[in-house]
């Protein structure tokens, strides 16, 4: 990497042309300027390795482009980027990120224009030559398994290659200025992923969470937990709903979920009429124990008995048993939810959505289940965080996610608030 000389014209240029927010801003120049202590300052050699530990709906996904672009942009530029993702549908959606094309991709932001490598095109010729070229930027972006084993999912990147005279793996080994983006960096941090580290011998590693182990602490390098995203008006603002009665049946509280959808529903679309904007459909996200559980709950939905029959046919249930034409058809129609054509307005859940899914219009959560764990918690309350409209309305309703939930929320917003939150 070279020296690594903090240049703050350069990050303002990269602020301002990514738009980037205040937090995102800082959480890059954390990184660079703890990189450039570890090097150049305490003359380390090992790779440096931090975590920005974000709350869920700030945009990791601007941090690691704009760190990107810094690098590359930087006096000793850097041409060598892999971002890996903990399982294939991170790793889709963030190849959609940073290639042409795609509506929410980032691509027409960034100078580096960067040359993106995946598990489909690594041993082209095309690639090739672009891995080759010095002057041009490579993202390599790859599920964490297809490079932590040889094995499975990994063997096709420790075989050797014939365009590369070895394998894809052995290639990014020598590498001298790699610089690795671990995205959802909690779900696969340990001896395995050490080991690639060792193996790699990259310059600098970046993990990106918002609910870093407890084992990770010493490697924070910023901080912006959910109370201060809350404070700053970058996310919805949580909001626990419980009845006054002790009413708590499956029929009553998914009736509960949906009048709170539907009048949402109704402030959306004279907001979106009233400033000439894409209607917003608010979707309700349904967490269930277990598979029988979520058809038990979709049955009563679809019910021409329940609410008149309004939710009929609107709801989507996924789940990680879900297995060929039907697993696709539901990620497609989950790809689809903020289509303004699209009919779904609840999504039933098992377990597949706690990390990767970036719905903005997930206005009610209710949560049919105890949380097992505090990162469970926050992951799931995540799937429904971001600003519909990139920022706050001024209208409450609209500016809130609504939490039907299961005491464990309860303590979880309670903590957030001893850490500040008003």
């Amino acid at each position: 990497m070279g020296t690594l000389r903090f240049q703050p014209d350069l990050l303002d240029e990269v602020s301002h042309r990514l738009d980037l927010r205040r937090p995102n801003r800082q959480a890059i120049e954390s990184a660079v300027l703890r990189t450039s202590d570890h090097y150049d300052v305490q003359g380390r050699t090992e790779p440096y390795e931090c975590v920005v530990d974000s709350a869920t709906g700030v945009g990791k996904t601007y941090v690691m482009a704009g760190l990107m672009e810094y690098l590359a942009g930087a006096e000793a530029p850097v041409r060598n980027f892999l971002l890996l993702a903990p399982g294939r549908t991170i790793r889709e959606k963030s190849i959609r990120n940073f290639t042409a094309g795609n509506p929410h991709s980032l691509r027409r932001l960034l100078r580096s224009h960067p040359f993106v490598v995946t598990a489909d095109n690594f041993n082209t010729q095309a690639t090739r030559i672009a891995m080759d070229d010095p002057a041009v930027t490579k993202l390599y972006i790859f599920t964490v398994q297809a490079l932590t084993s040889a094995t499975g999912e990994g063997r096709a990147t420790h075989v050797p290659q014939e365009n590369l005279g070895m394998s894809f793996y052995a290639y990014l080994s020598r590498l001298d200025d790699l610089v690795i983006l671990a995205d959802e960096y909690h779900c696969y941090r340990g001896p395995a992923f050490s080991r690639t580290i060792r193996e790699l011998r990259p310059e600098l590693v970046v993990g990106m969470t918002a609910t870093p182990a407890r084992a990770d602490e010493p490697l924070v390098a910023f901080r912006y937990p959910l109370a201060a995203a809350i404070a700053d008006q970058l996310v919805k603002t949580p909001v626990m709903v419980a009845r006054r009665d002790d009413r708590s049946d499956v029929g009553t509280k998914l009736l509960d979920g949906v009048n709170l959808l539907r009048y949402k529903a109704r402030i959306a679309d004279a907001y979106c009429d009233e400033n000439e904007l894409p209607r917003v459909n608010p979707v309700m996200l349904v967490i269930a124990r277990d598979i029988a559980e979520a058809e038990e709950f979709r049955a009563v939905l679809d019910s021409g008995a329940f609410d008149g029959g309004a939710w009929a046919g609107k709801t989507l249930l996924v789940h990680s048993k879900l297995t060929g034409d039907d697993k696709e058809k539901a990620l497609a129609d989950l790809e689809a939810v903020e289509e303004p054509d699209s009919p779904v307005r609840v999504i039933i859940s098992v377990g597949m959505l706690k990390e990767g899914w970036d719905v903005k219009s997930v206005y009610v959560i209710a949560s049919m289940r105890a949380s097992v764990s505090e990162v469970m918690t926050e992951q799931t309350l995540g799937r429904g965080m971001r600003l519909p409209f990139g920022r706050y309305t001024g209208i409450e309703i609209l500016d809130t996610l609504e939490v039907l939930a299961h005491e464990k929320y309860g303590e979880l917003l309670e903590k957030r608030k001893r850490y500040g939150l008003k």
